[in-house]
């Protein structure tokens, strides 16, 4: 963490001089939904008592370098303080290997939020942020702490949802939060309270989601509700080479829980950083289907594959012809 210190405690000050009572703050990870509204929460705060005219905004790959070092540096005429945002510095490489020398830019009361939704937590630059005593991460919620801001997100807008109907809108709508307000919000408008019936008629199923109700439908050995999904997603004009890829990243997921033997989602997220929520029904799937079913389904998807590079070939049947051994 990084502290500033008066100087009769004679302290060595890293990164910043004395002279320097920079505020920063920085907002990183994949989660953009909070990052969002941790960044408005600060806007409305900063424009409280501050005119929206002190607000400088930068995107990294967009703007000069030059550009934003001049924003931090330069005192507004209208107001003793400044807020500064930038997104992506990570796109300025030589910038962020000095950041000590990037930061010391700005003076006063300045504030500066520096945004990074895709950062490479092996580098440097990371590192060094995350040091900052202004730093924090957003990361994809997993289901049960998903579920929960459903829940108090629902009731914050006058509305009900069970736990379980909150589970399987997201199943059917993914787990994106900003996918996932903006559908709570249209369910709300209709009635207060949501139901299974109410996400079934005012929602569309994403085509990753059908994909795990196919497997489980096929698994069951619902054969026919699986290739009804199925037609569904071609008259909608999917490609069967589309819905395949998504199947074969399924398969992926559920090998890549079985591979990892008794870890539970949350444990087999950390490990590989894939979304503990997608591990949760992948894991389901593995524990189902056993090792020998896995590999087995493995090798005809792989021989489907092969398949198709090196003749003409009629991808349909062997889509249905995939989802039907699901079943065996």
């Amino acid at each position: 963490m990084s502290r500033t210190y008066d100087v009769s405690e004679g302290f060595r000050l890293w990164p910043f001089s004395f002279k320097l009572m920079l505020m920063i703050k920085v907002f990183a990870g994949n989660n953009w939904f909070g990052i969002k509204s941790a960044l408005d929460e600060e806007v409305q705060e900063f424009l409280a008592e501050n005119s929206d005219i002190n607000i400088e905004r930068f995107y990294g790959p967009d703007d000069e370098i030059n550009n934003i070092k001049a924003a931090l540096s330069s005192v507004s005429l209208f107001s003793d303080k400044k807020l500064v945002i930038v997104e992506q510095l990570s796109a300025h490489k030589e910038t962020t290997e000095n950041l000590d020398e990037f930061l010391k830019l700005a003076e006063g009361d300045n504030l500066l939020i520096i945004v990074e939704s895709n950062i490479d937590k092996r580098s440097s630059y990371y590192k060094n942020l995350k040091k900052l005593e202004g730093f924090n991460e957003f990361n994809e919620l997993d289901e049960g702490s998903l579920t929960s801001w459903i829940k108090n997100y629902v009731a914050e807008n006058g509305g009900e949802i069970s736990p379980a109907d909150a589970r399987y809108l997201m199943m059917r709508v993914g787990n994106v939060q900003a996918n996932l307000q903006n559908e709570l919000t249209k369910l709300l408008q209709y009635d207060k309270r949501i139901t299974k019936d109410t996400i079934d008629l005012l929602t569309e199923q994403t085509p990753t989601s059908t994909i795990f109700s196919l497997v489980d439908m096929a698994f069951s050995g619902d054969i026919k509700k699986a290739l009804k999904l199925y037609e569904e997603q071609r008259s909608l004009r999917i490609e069967p080479q589309a819905i395949f890829g998504m199947l074969v990243w399924q398969m992926h997921l559920v090998a890549v829980c079985l591979v990892a033997g008794n870890k539970n989602a949350g444990e087999i997220s950390a490990d590989t950083g894939i979304n503990s929520y997608v591990l949760g029904k992948a894991k389901n799937i593995a524990n189902r289907m056993g090792k020998a079913k896995i590999i087995e389904y493995l090798d005809l998807l792989r021989d489907i594959e092969k398949t198709s590079r090196k003749q003409t070939y009629n991808f349909d049947d062997a889509m249905k012809l995939a989802i039907t051994k699901l079943a065996y």
